[in-house]
C-alpha cells in the first residue's frame, strides 16, 4: 500500500491507504506512485544477489491494478505480474489494445465439494463467501491464455466463478480472505516459476 499522507482528497485511493492507479499522473514510468514499487525493487536488486529472471510482482485489489500499471511502465523490471481481483493497465480498460479479444486457449475446471456448508468468511473485515456456503473446496474455474503475434503468451486469465473480491484459497482468519480455493498462492507460485525472463 501507498503512503496515506497526500494532497489528493480523502475521496481517493489514498484516503484509504490504497494506490492511486485510477488517476493519470500515477500511470507513467518514473513519475507518481509507480516509481515507489519500482525503486523498491531495483534497491533490494542491488544490495542482494537476485536472479533478475526470476523478479515477479504480484498485488491486490488495488496493488493489482498497481502490479499491472507496472507492467506497462516497468516491463523490463519483472518476468511476470500476478495481479488478484484487479484492473487492466488504465482503469479497467485495454485502451492499447495489447491483448487479443479471443483468447488462444480455454481451459475449464469444475467446482470440488468437500467442507461442511456454512459461511466462514462471516466476521471483522470479511465478505460472505458463497462457496462456504454451498460447502465448496474449491470454486469453478477457467484459465484464459491469449497469445501474442509471435505465439508466446501475453496473458494468462484465471477467472473464478462465484467468488467475491477476497483472496481465494487463503487462511478464514485473514481480512478479506476466501478460504475456498482454488489455492492462488500455489497457481501464483507455479506461474512465477514457469515465467521466468528468457
Amino acid at each position: 500500500m501507498s503512503p496515506v499522507s497526500s494532497s489528493y482528497p480523502l475521496a481517493d485511493g489514498n484516503g484509504s491507504g490504497c494506490w492511486n492507479w485510477f488517476l493519470p499522473d500515477h500511470q507513467t514510468r518514473g513519475v507518481g506512485e509507480p516509481g515507489t514499487p519500482a525503486a523498491m525493487t531495483r534497491d533490494v536488486m542491488r544490495r542482494f544477489a537476485v536472479d533478475s529472471r526470476r523478479v515477479w510482482l504480484a498485488g491486490i485489489s488495488a496493488g493489482a491494478a498497481m502490479a499491472t500499471t507496472l507492467a506497462a511502465t516497468d516491463p523490463e523490471l519483472y518476468a511476470a505480474f500476478a495481479p488478484i481481483a484487479g484492473c487492466a493497465y488504465r482503469t479497467c480498460s485495454d485502451a492499447n489494445g495489447s491483448v487479443p479479444a479471443t483468447p488462444s486457449s480455454t481451459v475449464n475446471h469444475d467446482a470440488v465439494q468437500g467442507t461442511p456448508p456454512g459461511d466462514p468468511c462471516v466476521g471483522n473485515s470479511r465478505l460472505p463467501c458463497l462457496g462456504g456456503v454451498l460447502g465448496l473446496r474449491s470454486y469453478p474455474y477457467t484459465v484464459l491464455r491469449y497469445d501474442g503475434a509471435d505465439g508466446r503468451s501475453v496473458v494468462e486469465a484465471l477467472v473464478i466463478h462465484g467468488a467475491n473480491h477476497a483472496y481465494p484459497g487463503g487462511d478464514p482468519k485473514g481480512t478479506f480472505v476466501d478460504p475456498v480455493g482454488p489455492d492462488l498462492a500455489h497457481a501464483m507460485y507455479d506461474f512465477f516459476a514457469a515465467h521466468p525472463r528468457s
